[in-house]
């Protein structure tokens, strides 16, 4: 859904920044009629974001992404850029224990809820038709996300869970996205080498996603549920 924060250190500190993601799919038809043509879609999301901290206990976030997306067949290429939906949340920190204990153990715990506004384009036409929902920029609808972060570090060593809940509404074609949840837990190492921090995490995450919508009818082939492995590096440079 793009709005997962992840490990975020200095939970006192404003923060402005760029998320870059790209996924890759290559699909096959659902039935031998169809033929055996390979799909391979690609999306790239380049994400502005900031956080603002207007007291120790609430913050403000902020993303704004631009979206590539591209669709291609043996016999034709779709490309569809532009704006995609902004998203607004307000953070509540119950808890951060590292702000004042001076103690090795130490946790945090944060809630946030907000919403996505369908400020990117979600009725791109080509050809005299309308591209499905799948590859536009933008969903055309208004949304409501849902998270939670817990942080556990002892030392120089931690564990971090996340939870991500997103309601999705209808837009004015009435196709509405399924209900997405996604479950991570990372754990986590921090190494400092002169004025650089190094931060290795792996973990799980779990993903459900409620069937598609048009109207009151069930998309076929949409939803589903998978785990998945991961792995990545944060690396700071001084403050």
């Amino acid at each position: 859904s793009g709005n997962q924060l992840g490990i975020l250190p200095q939970l006192n500190k404003h923060i402005i920044g760029i998320k870059y993601q790209y996924s890759h799919f290559s699909s096959l038809p659902h039935s031998i009629s169809e033929g055996n043509h390979i799909t391979n879609e690609q999306f790239h999301s380049q994400q502005i974001w900031a956080r603002f901290v207007a007291h120790k206990r609430w913050h403000f976030f902020a993303f704004l992404p631009y979206k590539l997306n591209i669709r291609s067949t043996e016999s034709s290429t779709t490309k569809v850029s532009g704006i995609g939906d902004a998203m607004l949340l307000s953070n509540l920190v119950v808890f951060n224990t590292a702000q004042y204990s001076g103690k090795p153990l130490n946790h945090a715990l944060q809630f946030s809820m907000g919403i996505k506004m369908p400020t990117g384009k979600s009725d791109a036409v080509r050809n005299g038709l309308m591209l499905h929902s799948n590859i536009q920029v933008g969903t055309g609808s208004v949304d409501l996300p849902v998270n939670m972060v817990y942080t556990l570090r002892y030392r120089s060593y931690g564990t971090n869970i996340e939870l991500n809940f997103v309601k999705n509404g209808a837009n004015k074609q009435q196709f509405r996205f399924g209900n997405r949840a996604i479950a991570s837990l990372k754990a986590f190492a921090w190494k400092e080498v002169k004025n650089i921090s190094i931060l290795p995490h792996t973990g799980l995450s779990y993903e459900y996603a409620a069937p598609d919508y048009q109207a009151e009818t069930a998309q076929e082939y949409t939803g589903g549920k998978n785990i998945l492995g991961n792995a990545g590096l944060d690396i700071y440079f001084k403050k």
